[in-house]
């Protein structure tokens, strides 16, 4: 179908409208007419099959499937192999069985690129062993919290899948070594993998995994229980290429292995050591002199963290290797000299997490607010439950233009003139505080009580 405008020149583009203006691609506004041929000659044999391909692209896959239902020749395209590259099945995951995986597997075959079945409990072993067979040339999939999956699924994997980047096994909780070792057999072009929360993994599979995926760049581990230094220098020796890694509450690493890491990946931009108690500043230390490109830091209840691991972590970092975002909530020994290293050597940072930090108080915000650099990138800062800060760290933070969330639930020393104040001056800010309603007052009782007793 083609459009003409009231000049009578066509424009190329298939577009709808009754009489009403259109807005084209570049902006401009047009008034456009449709000819007066049937509306279907939308299946005119001349119209390439490509463009046909290329529109249904866009469509999720209820849209597709609604397609399918227009006409025959529509329902022959929606068919076709090259309209199932990306599958996201997420909002159907409690309507999805084995039986549809093994269905749209034989329909997309080498095609798919992409399925995401995160939640899918219904799915088991079989399913994917069809769709590994069938879909050989899958580059993304996720199985998060598929708990029906086990180590047959992997081995699957493993033989058919051999340009598989992404995979996502987060709370597959019926997966062992023996997954690890398949995927590490067969799976070489690994590039980013999340094993979070499995209970049945150690050392034996990482061991498997990163001898057999070298080219691992980002590396999920949170809440792995059997996770510890072993599996941290195994990191170190084979994945040289990491860029992100993430330990969240994995207990049994301490300081030693998290040097290994950082000596053996000096590439590493994120690490998260969050909920780890036995992280001190040595780990600040071998991160400071080892890896210059990290930027994204979080050690949330580190509470052996000291002001003299961040004077380590932040020393003779270049403009172009400074810490953007920095969580540090629950480190109770941090004062207000960390901050004060930051404005001096860190001052692009964007985001700080300083919540339940006892010991910032005003003097610290004052320090990190001065720096221009600060004033300039900072977005977010969550200060809740930090006792020494006033109105007055409010006032320093008014300097940072670009400030755009922060957080001041439980600060004793803020008030709601305060926060009015911030919200003068930074009007796009989106403040998150709580304030306790007032006690109500004690009803006051005229004349002599009664009990009971009294009354009978």
């Amino acid at each position: 179908m083609e459009l003409s405008n009231r000049n009578g020149h066509s424009n190329g583009a298939i577009q709808y409208q009754n009489g009403n203006s259109v807005h084209s691609s570049n902006g401009t506004v047009t008034n456009y007419r449709i000819e007066s041929r049937s509306i279907s000659s939308i299946n005119d044999d001349r119209i390439p099959r490509e463009i046909f391909f290329r529109v249904f692209s866009f469509l999720d896959l209820t849209s597709l499937c609604r397609c399918a239902g227009v006409c025959k020749k529509w329902r022959e395209l929606v068919k076709d192999g090259k309209n199932w590259q990306v599958l996201d099945l997420f909002s159907f995951q409690i309507a999805v069985e084995s039986n549809v995986i093994k269905s749209l597997s034989r329909r997309a075959g080498p095609f798919l690129k992409s399925l995401n079945l995160k939640g899918c409990k219904n799915i088991g072993d079989s399913a994917i062993r069809i769709f590994a067979e069938n879909c050989n040339q899958i580059e993304e999939l996720n199985l998060r919290e598929c708990r029906d999956i086990t180590d047959r699924a992997c081995e699957a994997l493993g033989d058919y899948a051999k340009h598989l980047k992404t995979l996502n096994l987060d709370s597959c909780d019926k997966i062992s070594d023996s997954s690890l070792i398949s995927v590490g057999r067969g799976c070489a072009n690994l590039e980013d993998v999340d094993l979070s929360w499995n209970k049945h993994i150690s050392h034996v599979g990482f061991a498997a995994l990163t001898s057999g995926c070298p080219n691992i760049l980002r590396l999920r581990c949170a809440g792995v229980d059997k996770f510890n230094d072993a599996c941290m220098t195994l990191i170190g020796q084979n994945l040289n290429r990491l860029i992100v890694i993430n330990v969240l509450k994995c207990a049994r690493v301490t300081d030693e292995g998290v040097t290994r890491v950082c000596e053996g990946c000096p590439l590493l931009e994120t690490m998260c050591l969050s909920q780890i108690p036995h992280i001190s500043d040595q780990s600040l230390l071998a991160l400071g002199h080892n890896c210059p490109n990290i930027r994204n830091l979080e050690l949330n209840s580190c509470a052996a963290i000291t002001d003299v691991g961040f004077s380590h972590l932040t020393r003779n970092r270049t403009e172009e290797h400074l810490l953007e975002k920095l969580d540090v909530e629950e480190c109770n020994h941090l004062t207000d000299a960390t901050l004060q290293n930051f404005a001096a050597n860190c001052p692009y940072i964007r985001e700080m997490i300083l919540s339940h930090c006892d010991q910032i108080t005003d003097e610290g915000i004052r320090a990190l607010c001065e720096s221009a650099g600060v004033q300039q990138c900072l977005e977010k800062i969550k200060l809740d439950n930090c006792p020494q800060v006033s109105d007055a760290s409010l006032d320093f933070l008014c300097l940072c233009n670009n400030l755009k969330e922060i957080d001041l639930f439980d600060c004793q020393l803020i008030t709601r003139p305060g926060i009015a104040s911030l919200r003068a001056r930074l009007p796009h800010i989106n403040v998150h505080a709580y304030f306790a309603p007032a006690t109500p007052p004690i009803p006051e009782f005229r004349g002599r009580r009664k009990c009971c007793c009294c009354v009978l």
